[in-house]
């Protein structure tokens, strides 16, 4: 399981909010003052931390 801290988890999650309205990464790069790499890890991490999150809540469900 992803150990991202709350507020990565929120960076992530601006990221990859942008790159899925179609920001390129070299400008979120330069919104969140990192690398392009970074933002990609922390978009990708966000993605597979709320997935699991979300399959935890959905068995939770039944």
């Amino acid at each position: 399981m992803s150990t991202l801290a709350e507020e990565d988890f929120e960076v992530g999650a601006h990221a990859q909010r942008l790159h899925e309205s179609g920001t390129p990464w070299s400008a979120i790069r330069t919104e969140l003052v990192c690398t392009s790499d970074t933002a990609r890890r922390l978009a990708n991490a966000y993605v597979t931390l709320a997935d699991e999150r979300a399959r935890k809540d959905q068995l939770s469900l039944f």
